[in-house]
């Protein structure tokens, strides 16, 4: 039996969730699979390095330039804002909500 040098920085995997926008069940699987490391503590509790989560997702973000570029093509397929439209939106935009 070897051992593991084990992170300093562990979290759960609702706090992993939290992080990735996923569901706790989604770090679960996320393990299974392989794409991140867990790690079994005393309370026999899986738990990961939040470290690995946040490199996780630059990882596997889009590139900016591929995130325009799908932005820009849900825009263009949009059909076209009424007048009335417009004028809420800059409304809506130009005015915070009274607390």
């Amino acid at each position: 039996m070897h051992c593991v040098p084990v992170p300093s920085d562990l979290i759960g995997p609702i706090d992993a969730a939290e992080i990735l926008h996923v569901t706790d069940k989604t770090v679960r699987q996320m393990v299974k699979r392989g794409e991140l490391t867990g790690y079994r503590v005393t309370s026999g509790l899986t738990k990961v390095s939040e470290s690995e989560v946040r490199a996780h997702i630059k990882a596997t973000a889009p590139a900016s330039t591929e995130l325009d570029a799908h932005i820009r093509r849900i825009v263009d397929a949009a059909p076209a804002l009424t007048p009335e439209q417009l004028e809420r939106l800059r409304a809506l935009l130009a005015s915070p909500k009274a607390a």
